[in-house]
């Protein structure tokens, strides 16, 4: 199977099962190993390219900050399913059921990021969900 995809745009494989990742190439870059562990999902390209996805849920107190706003008492770390030789950066969305939840993050390092939480409501106990997508190399 030839998948076409302009540059610029992303190829989404609804059915991950049924598709063989390995033998894609992109732009003359090829999958060689992708993979997940409890920390999440992890691709390596053969151009020494690592893309690391994850999820995590938890919950957090938060203390006064600045105005309305709180934030959470200390920075949370996110570990990488795989890691890197080096980060170019990471991309993280945080999801609360009230309130505005941003993700601020505080530390990138090979194995894991850091981030503080910020919101903007009364609440001082809070659950929260935070994605993200780390982009760097593996070798």
């Amino acid at each position: 199977i030839e998948l076409l995809c302009p540059v610029g745009e992303y190829l989404w494989a609804e059915f991950k099962d049924r598709v063989d990742f390995k033998n894609i190439t992109m732009q003359g870059v090829k999958i060689i190993e992708s993979g997940n562990n409890s920390y999440g999902d992890y691709i390596k390209f053969s151009d020494g390219t690592m893309i690391c996805l994850g999820a995590i849920n938890g919950s957090t107190s938060l203390y006064d900050y600045w105005g309305q706003f709180k934030r959470t008492e200390e920075d949370i770390q996110v570990i990488f399913p795989e890691t890197f030789k080096s980060v170019s950066y990471v991309v993280a969305n945080g999801t609360n059921s009230s309130g505005i939840f941003a993700v601020l993050i505080s530390g990138i390092y090979t194995t894991h990021f850091n981030f503080t939480g910020l919101k903007a409501n009364n609440n001082v106990d809070i659950s929260y969900g935070i994605y993200y997508q780390a982009f760097g190399k593996w070798k």
